[in-house]
């Protein structure tokens, strides 16, 4: 199994590395720190794990940078490991192609080497702290049951506004300078949130909370 690994080199990353390299089918093909080099060795190694360890500081930037590896790499799975633990988040990270998101702070050695299987073999790994909110069998388009009564984030608020606008998905992702993939996910994240279905709903919404005119 091939590995690349996107890291900032600190204490975690070590201990990291140490777990992976003693697996004997695993070979760590490559160590890169920033987003221009992970991407060319994804191109390049076509690994089947790529691990993702707290490079960027913004998770918001973490979306376009997993959909850039999947391009890079089809069949990578991708592990995420961020102190960032929020479910919202993941969601997000999951629905863009991430397989695993871990909090390196407190997983055990096993729960490391198990979600790198998983993602090999591009199945999802649930830590601790995502377990509860998915149900086994849930489609990504349930999975955000429990979430749905969470206020809409400032993003969400424009992405609405936008959409009830008459904006397509395509010309959202232009003025947002973000891919359509990830318009995509927060309209269907709006709509969770929302109780709404159709774009004609939202459009109501928008209106009814004064995010657009009439």
């Amino acid at each position: 199994m091939k590995i690349v690994i996107g890291s900032s080199r600190n204490i975690v990353f070590e201990g990291v590395i140490s777990v992976i390299q003693k697996e004997v089918d695993v070979e760590v093909s490559d160590i890169v720190d920033d987003t221009e080099t992970l991407l060319k060795s994804c191109r390049e190694n076509q690994p089947e794990v790529v691990i993702v360890h707290s490079i960027w500081s913004d998770s918001s930037q973490l979306i376009p940078i997993i959909e850039s590896i999947q391009e890079a790499s089809p069949h990578s799975g991708i592990v995420l490991m961020t102190s960032g633990d929020e479910f919202y988040t993941f969601y997000e990270m999951h629905a863009a192609g991430a397989m695993a998101y871990l909090n390196p702070v407190n997983i055990t050695a096993d729960h490391l080497i198990q979600a790198v299987r998983n993602a090999a073999e591009r199945k999802l790994y649930l830590s601790d702290a995502t377990k509860s909110l998915f149900r086994p069998g849930s489609s990504n388009r349930s999975v955000l049951h429990e979430a749905a009564g969470k206020k809409l984030g400032e993003r969400e608020m424009y992405v609405l506004s936008l959409l009830g606008a008459g904006n397509s998905s395509k010309k959202i992702a232009q003025i947002l300078k973000i891919s359509v993939s990830t318009v995509e996910v927060h309209r269907r994240n709006i709509m969770f949130k929302t109780g709404l279905h159709n774009i004609a709903d939202l459009t109501r919404f928008a209106i009814r909370n004064q995010l657009i005119s009439a």
